[in-house]
């Protein structure tokens, strides 16, 4: 079986890519590299969640924040957060922490499961990796939602043939909140508010 870009220590083999994507009117550079999630570049789900999230402030986490594509994105466009991301793919986080830097841009950076959500957030931004299964997704979504302080929305991105209708089912049994607010090429954005 292939491994998956939530194995937590990827032993494929190195393949490292420079990618560049314009973002908030600012050219962000990465690199990207076997056994992480969108090697390829920018993936079009982060796309439209980068793009469907509100002006942020405060504290904010990027949970499965892989090689850093939306963690860049939602700090070149809102210079005014405190950015924590976490992956459990050690290649990734590694690689999130040099993009970061390479783009003068700072997070902390954390190697871990929905476990290392220690809030209080004012918001958890997430691509979540669908194919971990549902027992990974629902403590994202339980981890996220004991992190968040209220008044706190966790912001999501899931393509409707992945399971967005029965994860916006899922989010209304724990958040006060659940709404779509952006629909693009069959990814949903959700905002779930605590």
């Amino acid at each position: 079986m292939a491994e998956q870009y939530f194995t937590q220590t990827p032993q494929s083999a190195h393949d490292e890519r420079n990618v560049s994507f314009c973002f908030a009117g600012r050219t962000l550079h990465a690199k990207t590299d076997a056994g992480v999630f969108a090697r390829g570049g920018l993936d079009m789900g982060t796309r439209v969640l980068a793009e469907a999230l509100p002006a942020l402030s405060g504290r904010v986490a990027d949970y499965g924040c892989g090689w850093g594509a939306l963690s860049l994105c939602v700090l070149a466009a809102n210079g005014n957060i405190t950015l924590t991301a976490i992956d459990i793919n050690e290649r990734a986080a590694g690689l999130c922490r040099e993009n970061l830097a390479q783009n003068g841009l700072q997070a902390d950076v954390r190697v871990g499961d929905a476990a290392m959500l220690e809030g209080p957030f004012d918001t958890v931004i997430s691509n979540p990796p669908i194919r971990a299964g549902n027992a990974v997704l629902h403590a994202l979504y339980e981890g996220a939602y004991r992190a968040l302080q209220p008044g706190g929305s966790l912001y999501i991105v899931v393509r409707k043939q992945q399971g967005a209708p029965s994860t916006r089912d899922y989010l209304k049994r724990l958040y006060a909140a659940v709404e779509l607010i952006a629909r693009q090429g069959g990814y949903w954005v959700l905002k779930a508010t605590k």
